[in-house]
């Protein structure tokens, strides 16, 4: 796995993309943040390999939440 650039995504960017897909209950707003998000780490010069590696992290974190949480 490539090393993690030091460069972080612009936060306007990504801003950009929550304001589009505020109605997460929408699947096409979950589709938006997700391939702006995605386009945004592949910008910053993470790997296909680094993208996925990125999402299995936030789905582990969100995995505890729900544990903690019940």
């Amino acid at each position: 796995m490539q090393t993690m650039p030091t460069a972080k995504p612009s936060s306007q960017a990504l801003l950009t993309a929550s304001d589009r897909a505020l109605n997460l209950g929408d699947p096409r707003g979950v589709r938006i943040l997700a391939k702006s998000m995605y386009r945004e780490l592949r910008a910053s010069g993470l790997g296909e390999r680094d993208v996925v590696a990125v999402a299995t992290e936030l789905l582990a974190q969100a995995a505890v939440e729900l544990r903690e949480s019940r």
